[in-house]
């Protein structure tokens, strides 16, 4: 507390010497004005009228001044300069300071008395606004330590709050030691499509409101500085403790207004003001961000401040050097591309062996994305989510090499994070139309050569399909597609009949025998398999299961006849074909014994077996 009130006395006792001087009779309550500063004081009489909105006449310019001074009462009492000094160790008692300012009669009419609408000599004027403006200032900033000390941050929107902070407010207008500024707004008009001067008045159809509006909304929605809006346009840092007071006005008049007091000084106060400038002119950059992606949305016509007309991204740092020569111009042109956005969401998908870059780009731009196309800029699609926040999004190449396979990727720009319906619901959309595209391109290679041999990737990803495609769609049940058969006992051989079958089989239009290079199949080969009916004069025989491995391809060119001229499917089959729909699939065709076991060694020409076996089909 000591060193506290000793920081006060000194501060007032400093602040009155700066204009004043004690006369020199111990204990004195009188000053006086020492003319050292008079020449200044008489410079600045203007600005200092204009303030307190008071008329000095001006006929006295070069008349000689009278002397002048001051006696000053502590609650009616006159106070030294000692007793001044005391003033803040008495607590939470509060003073009244009174300032007393000697005047002289007219030497020509000594019969005048002295009214209150008798004007002061010049000097009079200056230096008393000049003692009115610096006691002011120190109340103020009196005021605003101890409110400080009272409150380290907002936590509610009270009256109580609410009256603290309008006398925040008033003695940040009236101190002195407060680091200010003020930030010019420039304001995206659609009806030109370019900036304006939010001060200048609009004398076309529309006005400045909305984008005072995303201001505000970008004010309270950063992080760097946070801020809470008490009333319309009017914030202050939440965290007390850390920045002080720090005022951010918007009163819709073309600037922004920011005042700073901190207790610890000035320096400090300085550095919450230049954090505070950052903030309040990257958010003025932010609204017209999403004044320009309203327009494009509403419109579907990408403005040249946002998007270049050849779709070019700059850099920040060939932007920053624009900036420069912008706010130097009195015109307000801003450099194309200079309110780009930046990527809120970036998701790469690679692309199947079978799949090009450029065939693959433009198929989901002509099925997915085609709705939300822009109408003058070719691959830029504008997107508005339902929380009401507009992106603006592009899919981009990128080129692979030996070791990694060409992929896409799906760039989002905004203002604002990503929302579940593009991070979610419109990239499975892209991730299924990708894994469509490779189905078709396989399909058609296959209805093109039925005998084509399929990559090894081509395997794989068939196999993957279905266990991919239900991760897209969140379905977490488990379905096997498996068939057993079980040979009668009036067969003997059922390598001849499964033969046959694949014989038969691949003569449809939607069957194909996969080669054996194609497929490698783990097996767990068992005994050679006894039947207790087979004499041994059957041969040996070593069944191979990947020769009897089918691909099933139901392509949507078979049931053209201009493409497929000559078909096997029947009336049947090609409604089947269509309630089935297109796709790829794999057959596995495997000879089981009665105990389940996979059978690799068997005999053929054998008498008929009593014991059923079985094939399964998966």
């Amino acid at each position: 507390e000591e060193s506290s009130a000793e920081a006060s006395d000194t501060k007032l006792t400093l602040l009155i010497g700066t204009v004043l001087k004690p006369v020199p009779v111990n204990g004195s309550p009188y000053f006086y004005f020492y003319r050292e500063e008079d020449d200044e004081l008489l410079r600045n009489e203007a600005m200092i009228d204009v303030k307190f909105n008071r008329n000095v006449d001006e006929s006295n310019d070069k008349i000689n001044l009278p002397p002048l001074f001051i006696l000053f009462t502590l609650d009616n009492k006159p106070a030294s300069l000692k007793e001044l000094s005391l003033m803040s160790s008495q607590g939470s008692k509060v003073s009244i300071l009174n300032a007393f300012v000697t005047t002289f009669k007219d030497l020509e009419s000594p019969s005048q008395s002295i009214s209150s609408k008798t004007k002061f000599p010049k000097l009079h004027t200056a230096v008393s606004n000049t003692l009115v403006m610096r006691l002011n200032s120190f109340v103020a900033e009196q005021t605003l330590d101890r409110l400080c000390l009272e409150h380290t941050s907002f936590k509610d929107s009270d009256d109580e709050t609410l009256k603290k902070c309008e006398t925040v407010k008033k003695c940040l207008y009236e101190g002195e030691n407060i680091c200010n500024s003020t930030i010019p707004i420039h304001f995206y008009f659609s009806k030109i499509d370019s900036m304006l001067d939010a001060s200048v008045s609009v004398e076309i159809e529309g006005d400045y409101q909305e984008g005072y509006q995303f201001l505000c909304q970008c004010l309270s929605n950063q992080n760097d500085l946070k801020l809470k809006e008490l009333s319309s346009g009017k914030f202050f840092a939440v965290d007390i403790e850390k920045h002080g007071w720090c005022f951010v006005d918007v009163p819709d008049n073309g600037v922004v207004l920011i005042y700073v007091h901190h207790p610890l000084g000035n320096a400090i106060a300085e550095k919450v003001a230049e954090s505070a400038y950052r903030v309040v002119t990257d958010a003025i950059h932010c609204a017209n961000q999403m004044l320009l992606l309203k327009h494009m949305h509403k419109t579907r016509i990408a403005s040249s401040l946002m998007i270049p007309e050849n779709n070019a991204v700059i850099s920040r740092t060939e932007l920053s050097k624009n900036h420069d020569r912008v706010q130097q111009s009195s015109i307000l042109e801003y450099p194309v591309g200079y309110f780009q956005c930046d990527i809120s969401f970036k998701e790469s998908y690679e692309l199947n062996r079978r799949c090009t870059l450029t065939s693959a780009i433009l198929e989901l731009e002509s099925s997915v994305l085609h709705s939300f196309a822009l109408l003058n800029r070719r691959g830029i699609f504008v997107y508005k989510d339902e929380d009401g926040l507009i992106f603006y999004m592009r899919l981009q190449p990128c080129p692979g090499n030996d070791s990694k396979p060409d992929s896409v990727d799906f760039l989002v720009y905004g203002t604002q994070p990503v929302g579940p319906s593009i991070t979610v619901q419109l990239s499975h959309l892209l991730k299924k139309k990708l894994m469509l595209i490779c189905v078709e391109t396989i399909s058609l290679v296959l209805t093109k050569n039925p005998h084509y041999n399929l990559w090894p990737t081509d395997i794989e990803f068939i196999n993957n399909f279905e266990t991919n495609w239900r991760k897209l769609v969140h379905d977490d049940s488990v379905s096997e597609e498996r068939e057993i058969y079980a040979f009668p006992t009036a067969v003997y051989d059922p390598v001849l009949v499964l033969v046959f079958f694949r014989q038969n089989i691949s003569g449809s239009t939607f069957f194909n025998s996969i080669s054996d290079g194609d497929r490698k199949v783990e097996e767990n080969p068992s005994e050679l398999l006894q039947d207790s009916n087979t004499n041994d004069s059957g041969f040996p025989f070593t069944f191979n299961h990947r020769e009897f491995n089918l691909c099933y391809n139901a392509t949507q060119f078979q049931l053209d006849p201009k493409f497929q001229p000559v078909s096997t499917i029947t009336e049947v089959g090609k409604h089947y074909s269509r309630i089935a729909g297109t796709g790829v699939a794999l057959i596995e065709i495997k000879l089981l014994d009665s105990k389940m076991n996979l059978v690799s060694q068997t005999r053929i020409g054998n008498s008929p077996s009593e014991e059923p076996l079985h094939i399964q089909m998966k």
